[in-house]
């Protein structure tokens, strides 16, 4: 079966962006979303509006924690965001036994924390 592009407009709305939850409402494969997707912008532009929304969603959730103080959340957000003020993902390891380097970003929170108050 054809479908419009008004009817995966409408199914990709109504499933907020979802392209499997969208194949499910118009009886299709996940393939025709997709493929409606790669060759509208019209089409895509539902989905990204979808994923910039649940971002946005996720990310004033993850604000949210910061300001309960959950150390996963900071480390999460500084290890993401703040490579700019020397932030990183990982920490490098002296292999000499020389520096002890927290392991885990709860680890590493405490220290700093600690090394703050000095």
């Amino acid at each position: 079966m054809a479908y419009t592009k008004k009817q995966i407009i409408d199914a990709l709305d109504a499933s907020l962006g979802q392209v499997y939850m969208a194949a499910d409402r118009l009886g299709c494969t996940h393939q025709t979303i997709l493929n409606w997707i790669k060759r509208s912008p019209d089409v895509a532009s539902i989905q990204n509006k979808w994923r910039g929304k649940m971002l946005d969603v996720a990310e004033v959730k993850l604000y949210e924690k910061i300001k309960n103080g959950d150390n996963w959340a900071i480390g999460f957000t500084l290890g993401k965001l703040g490579h700019s003020r020397g932030y990183k993902d990982k920490q490098e390891v002296d292999h000499s036994g020389n520096v002890a380097v927290p392991q885990t970003w709860a680890e590493w929170v405490k220290f700093e924390t600690e090394r703050n108050k000095k």
